[in-house]
């Protein structure tokens, strides 16, 4: 059953979103090497801050590839003159390395090309996806992957263009770089969903690669889909706390001390199914919310220590590819209706988005189970699919007559991933708290953002084409004597699809997404739709 499982998952990922891939760079003296597909190209040349040294190998040669992009099934690019690049990465060297002489290696990726390929000259190559033999991204050897999916070839064709479909609908939001004292390290998206100035909302990211160098704290915040991106808010939050524990910020913000935290005894599916081996560890082995059940739901029991009041509910999440996805099928309902639509709804409040019942669709829901039934404790905002996160949410248990603390997540289909979940305990004492403004925000087009960012104000950090960023600057805080120190991202703001979508808009289809939960029937719909496509285009290649 455990197999089947596993098995069952597999398909999902690699005939339905199967492409992305991006990893942190994080502080260790080994490295690994992933193996990609060509279908995740697209990916990593879109997130060339992380990865940005592209070397094609061929015949024993290696070609420098410059300004790499995808098209439909091909790399484009070109090519530098010289064919013995010199590369910290190649075949048969130890996995241990130096990090402070070999840093650059985890920028390479290295792109292997069949031996039958013809042969290229310097200047401006197209090579197709079916002559690329093997995709290797070098990663420290920590596990602290933000995806890390290793799929087994599965041919050109079809499965490609629909990954790069995907892809070329990415509606996540802006993305945040930390200075890690070697290079700038993706930590995450910020405010995601908020994709109207009326779901404007605040964020608060953990940014455990941040490290200061020289009293400075360094941060990028970058637009690198197609979006208009408005920030009105980048502080950062300096906690101290006692030494051996750890702090999380809770949905609003508030820190929370965390010192021992407790696995669940038990974690079961709607279905019944057994998932407690899915969410005992941050291993992206995860619970996907793929159940084809009137809801998809996660039960957690924990046991609750004599007397405690408050447990605080601390899980690993993203929320998925998948998802994304079903908001751009959604979105290309409007045809070139899109973006007059963007605009009617700029001009809604806050007040009128809380009214429309949908917008629960894209939420996590935590729910506890009391004397008298299960309750809504609160929810969960997206916070995006490319990175992990660690979140908390503190649960009053005064209701709970039990001594276990029983939990229930809801999310509609597959649009929420859990890799860990975990229940603590702790009280929140020997907290300081200090909140850090920008001493400098600059960028290519941008002198001096300070004041746009300082401030929750009708000032806004305005990131309008694809590329642009702003780079973040704050004068670090000394670590008090026999305490730890937290620091995590305060950012607000909103941001605006730019879509140039064609043809009439579908008022039938659309109308169905104003029924409460229509967006979790749509999912299973849509992923029925294309399994049953993607069984079709199988058959036809055998």
């Amino acid at each position: 059953m455990k197999m089947l499982k596993i098995l069952n998952w597999r398909w999902v990922v690699s005939f339905s979103l199967g492409f992305l891939l991006l990893f942190y760079a994080a502080s260790c003296s080994y490295m690994k090497v992933k193996y990609l597909n060509s279908n995740e190209l697209a990916s990593l040349t879109a997130l060339g801050k992380v990865h940005k040294n592209f070397i094609l190998n061929k015949g024993g040669y290696r070609y420098q590839l410059q300004t790499p992009t995808v098209e439909e099934t091909q790399l484009r690019g070109i090519v530098s003159p010289g064919f013995d690049v010199p590369v910290h990465y190649y075949d048969g060297r130890p996995d241990r390395y130096l990090k402070s002489a070999e840093a650059s290696m985890f920028q390479e990726v290295h792109i292997y090309l069949n031996d039958d390929y013809i042969p290229f000259q310097p200047g401006e190559v197209v090579i197709p996806f079916e002559n690329i033999k093997e995709i290797r991204v070098i990663d420290h050897d920590t596990g602290k992957t933000v995806l890390s999916y290793i799929f087994t070839p599965i041919g050109y064709g079809t499965a490609w263009i629909i990954a790069i479909s995907i892809i070329a609908a990415a509606s996540s939001c802006p993305y945040v770089y930390a200075y890690n004292g070697e290079s700038y390290i993706f930590e995450g998206e910020t405010y995601s969903g908020a994709i109207f100035r009326g779901l404007e909302r605040d964020d608060y990211m953990p940014l455990p690669d941040l490290v200061q160098e020289d009293g400075i704290y360094r941060l990028r915040i970058s637009d690198e889909l197609k979006e208009h991106q408005y920030t009105n808010l980048a502080n950062l939050v300096a906690v101290s706390h006692p030494k051996g524990t750890k702090v999380l910020p809770d949905k609003y913000g508030r820190p929370q001390l965390i010192a021992q935290e407790q696995p669940p005894m038990l974690a079961i599916s709607e279905n019944g199914k057994d998932m407690l081996a899915q969410v005992l560890a941050t291993d992206q082995d995860v619970f996907p919310f793929n159940e084809e059940t009137a809801t998809n739901q996660l039960y957690l029991s924990f046991n609750r220590p004599r007397l405690a009041k408050t447990g605080k509910l601390v899980l690993n999440v993203r929320n998925s590819l998948w998802g994304d996805m079903v908001y751009a099928e959604f979105s290309k309902k409007f045809g070139s209706a899109y973006m007059p639509w963007i605009a009617q709804q700029n001009q809604l409040t806050k007040e009128d988005f809380q009214a429309r019942p949908y917008r629960q669709d894209f939420k996590l829901v935590v729910a506890v189970k009391t004397a008298n039934g299960w309750a809504t404790v609160d929810d969960f905002e997206p916070i995006g699919p490319l990175g992990n996160r660690d979140i908390v949410l503190p649960i009053a248990l005064n209701d709970c007559a039990s001594d276990k603390v029983e939990v229930r997540l809801t999310s509609s289909f597959m649009f929420w991933e859990i890799d860990r979940a975990a229940m603590d305990f702790t009280p929140n004492t020997q907290l300081d708290i200090l909140e850090l403004k920008p001493s400098e925000a600059f960028g290519p087009n941008t002198h001096d953002a300070r004041a746009a960012l300082a401030n929750d104000d009708d000032q806004y950090l305005e990131q309008m084409v694809v590329g642009d960023f702003t780079e973040i600057h704050f004068e670090a805080v000394p670590i008090q004597a026999g305490m730890e120190q937290t620091i995590y991202l305060h950012s607000k703001g909103y941001y605006n699809h730019i879509r140039d979508y064609k043809g009439l808009p579908d008022r039938k289809e659309l109308e169905k997404f104003k029924t409460p939960g229509y967006f979790d029937q749509f999912s299973k719909d849509l992923f029925k739709e294309r399994m049953a496509n993607k069984g079709n285009e199988l058959a036809k290649l055998q």
